[in-house]
């Protein structure tokens, strides 16, 4: 995007721009202040449930009432000078990860948000079984394998624990 948005003309400078922004790996969206979508591609569409053209020209906030609040609050912390922190949110059993990045124009001015999402639900999962695949190895690793009784690392690494926990001052 190097220039300022103007709904009456293309947003893309170049076919090449707006090839990249279709092609984009992510979902990208621009929302102005009063959350209504100026610009989305298909993989940003599809993400929510939605064409494009069921998004742009549209409100959020008639898509959408939850993500509208979101928006709404995302411009106050960015007039705030703040940053609005990556984060997740899951719909349709799919899980996302968004980033938000201010869009001034020309006079400098915020009157956009740009948002990416890129489907993280596979990560997630793996992310998930990773923890409890290392849980039961925890497990293991403390315990004997024929009795099932605590064995001596894990003695020691109680041991160690409650004599730094005795040291500690009372208050």
């Amino acid at each position: 995007m190097g220039s300022a948005y103007n709904p009456d003309a293309s947003m893309w400078e170049s076919p090449l721009h707006a090839e990249i922004y279709a092609l984009a790996p992510v979902g990208i969206g621009v929302i102005d202040r009063s959350t209504r979508v100026l610009s989305a591609n298909a993989k940003y569409a599809t993400s929510l449930g939605h064409s494009v053209e069921d998004l742009v020209g549209h409100l959020v906030s008639d898509i959408d009432p939850i993500g509208a609040a979101n928006i709404s609050r995302d411009f106050s912390v960015l007039d705030g000078g703040g940053r609005v922190p990556d984060h997740q949110f899951v719909r349709n059993e799919r899980m996302f990860q968004v980033s938000v990045a201010p869009y001034h124009d020309e006079t400098g001015s915020l009157s956009a948000i740009i948002v990416t999402m890129a489907e993280i639900t596979q990560e997630a999962r793996m992310y998930r079984e990773l923890a409890e695949a290392n849980r039961h190895l925890n497990i293991r690793a403390s315990r004997d394998g024929l009795t099932g009784l605590y064995n001596r690392a894990y003695f020691e690494d109680t041991l160690i624990r409650e004599l730094n926990r005795m040291r500690r001052p009372k208050t």
